[in-house]
């Protein structure tokens, strides 16, 4: 029984391994897309800095209006 086991979990690892090398293609091409990818992070990168420091400066003035309101 013991030996069976094993040979269950031989054969399961083999699979996992198969879709591992199938999966290490798909890694790489993913990696490829990451890599083009890469520019239009720093494109996103740019406008969240640039959007962010705006819409965040904003929005901290209608909440320090906002906190008069309150206030009130």
């Amino acid at each position: 029984m013991f030996f069976v086991i094993i040979n269950l979990l031989r054969n399961a690892f083999l699979i996992i391994s198969v879709e591992a090398g199938i999966g290490q293609a798909y890694i790489a091409l993913w990696s490829l897309v990451a890599d083009v990818g890469q520019s239009y992070t720093a494109l996103w990168s740019l406008e969240a800095g640039i959007g962010q420091q705006a819409y965040t400066a904003l929005w901290s003035l209608e909440a320090g209006i906002g906190q008069a309101y309150t206030a009130l």
